[in-house]
């Protein structure tokens, strides 16, 4: 997953960003989904609260899933687009 994001000039922030990951389990040649989970794409940048970190790591509640309770948890990292700092590009690096 890759995506770029804006920040918001009117507070300093970057703007939300809604992303859906679809997990699939696959046996053979067939795929079913098994969950959803929304991601807001700004909660993975680098912020005084995580540490200044530009690698993220959270939990992530699945939706739409026959267990109630199943989550995942993923790491995405951000870097800012041509050295700028008012757009980021983010990537997800594992699962």
């Amino acid at each position: 997953m890759v995506c770029s994001l804006q920040k918001d000039s009117a507070t300093g922030g970057y703007m939300e960003r809604q992303g859906h990951l679809v997990v699939q389990i696959s046996k053979d040649d067939k795929s079913k989904s098994v969950g959803v989970c929304k991601i807001n794409m700004a909660d993975f940048v680098a912020t005084p609260e995580n540490g200044g970190k530009n690698k993220v790591k959270q939990k992530l509640l699945m939706e739409k899933c026959p267990d109630k309770g199943a989550n995942i948890v993923c790491t995405m990292s951000t870097q800012p687009i041509n050295g700028g700092s008012s757009a980021l590009s983010c990537m997800m690096s594992d699962m």
